[in-house]
C-alpha cells in the first residue's frame, strides 16, 4: 500500500496526493488467494463516502479440529481452519442466502497445494528461446 500511494501520488508528495494516489489505484484482488482491496469510491460500500479501510470482502471459515497439516512455519499438527466453498470471497450485499457448505469438508479447503486452475498465470514464450 505504501509504495502504491507514493508512486501514484505524482511528483508532489503530500498527504493529500498520497490519499488521492491510493484512491486512483482501483480495486485489487478479489479471489480465493487475494482479498478485494480498494480505497476511495468504487461503488463497493454504498452510503459511506470515501472508503479508507482497504479490505472490502470476507470469506467463511470454520475450525476443523481433526484436519492435519502444517502451520505457517512448517510444523505439522492437528486442527486447521477450513475455507468454505474453496475460499470464495463475498463483497457487501453478496452474502450467500443458501448453505455454502459450512462444516462440509468436501466443499472446503485448508491449504492450496497448487494454484487453482482459474487463477493460474498465463504462460508466455521465453524471449530467450527466440533466435
Amino acid at each position: 500500500m505504501f509504495f502504491a500511494g507514493v508512486n501514484l501520488a505524482g511528483p508532489n508528495l503530500t498527504p493529500s496526493t498520497f490519499r488521492d494516489g491510493l484512491f486512483r489505484a482501483g480495486v485489487q484482488g478479489g479471489n480465493a488467494l487475494s482479498p478485494t482491496n480498494s480505497r476511495g469510491r468504487h461503488g463497493i460500500w454504498s452510503g459511506t463516502g470515501e472508503d479508507l479501510g482497504g479490505s472490502d470482502d470476507v470469506t467463511l471459515v470454520w475450525w476443523n479440529s481433526t484436519a492435519k497439516g502444517e502451520d505457517e512455519i512448517g510444523n505439522a499438527g492437528t486442527g486447521l481452519y477450513e475455507y468454505v466453498s474453496g475460499g470464495k470471497r463475498y463483497l457487501p450485499g453478496t452474502w450467500p442466502t443458501t448453505d455454502p457448505g459450512l462444516f462440509d469438508t468436501s466443499k472446503s479447503v485448508t491449504i492450496y497445494t497448487t494454484i487453482p486452475a482459474d487463477l493460474q498465470p498465463p504462460s508466455y514464450p521465453s524471449p530467450a528461446a527466440k533466435k
